[in-house]
């Protein structure tokens, strides 16, 4: 009886569906990333980056950003700021997982696409303003970024399910002074519990396998070092 209702609670989490809210935001130097993560009314995580810089100095380029964190929870505000550099060991850990993501680039476009069409959107409000001096300028970048972004839509929706949402998209060129580019985009979607599990259980042991071959080749490598070396000895003798 215990093993039966033990059951039913875990296929219950399994369908429940995780709220993804990205709000992304950049005028000039001011950019803002957030995104909160919440399922139904058990937890609640929001990540927010509300700074990133990229710099070169004594040629090296450098990202920095500082993000923050807080769980519905703990309530405590998590802060931090990560610099990354090639100087660095976290730059090594970003290079594997480059080679990680190329080296199995097929089966995560199929992983991916496979999300996609369980993903469940239910508002999207994308606003663009700038400007400039130039009023025909103006105008063909008004129509280049309409373009653009009913392509992205229109790539969206033939992978999403964009059934039951609200999507807005505002285009404000102001065509008599020069005005920065700013872009708000605010997206709301779905996506169950069981989904996510089965897409990171499959991300884990490919990953798992990954390590596996790098640490096979690292082998390989030192062993042939070694012998080169114990030749070089016998020959010298």
């Amino acid at each position: 009886m215990i093993q039966l209702l033990i059951i039913l609670a875990f296929s219950l989490v399994f369908f429940l569906p995780v709220k993804f809210h990205i709000m992304l935001f950049k005028k000039a130097r001011d950019e803002h990333i957030k995104l909160e993560i919440s399922l139904c009314s058990l937890s609640k995580i929001v990540l927010e980056i509300p700074e990133m810089k990229f710099t070169i100095r004594s040629f090296i380029p450098l990202l920095s950003f500082r993000y923050k964190m807080q769980s519905k929870k703990k309530g405590k505000i998590k802060s931090r700021k990560v610099v990354i550099s090639p100087l660095r060991d976290r730059f090594k850990v970003i290079i594997n997982i480059l080679k990680f993501c190329i080296t199995y680039l097929k089966t995560f476009k199929k992983l991916i696409n496979i999300l996609l069409n369980k993903v469940n959107v239910t508002y999207l409000n994308i606003d663009i303003a700038f400007g400039s001096e130039n009023p025909a300028l103006t105008g063909f970048f008004a129509g280049y970024i309409w373009s653009a972004i009913y392509q992205i839509l229109g790539f969206l929706s033939m992978h999403a399910n964009f059934a039951k949402a609200d999507v807005k998209t505002n285009v404000r060129p102001n065509f008599l002074e020069p005005e920065s580019f700013q872009i708000d985009v605010n997206c709301i979607f779905h996506l169950r519990v069981g989904y996510i599990i089965i897409a990171s259980l499959i991300i884990a042991w490919y990953w798992l396998l990954f390590n596996i071959r790098l640490k096979q080749k690292a082998i390989k490598k030192t062993s042939k070092g070694a012998t080169l070396s114990w030749m070089n000895i016998q020959f010298r003798v």
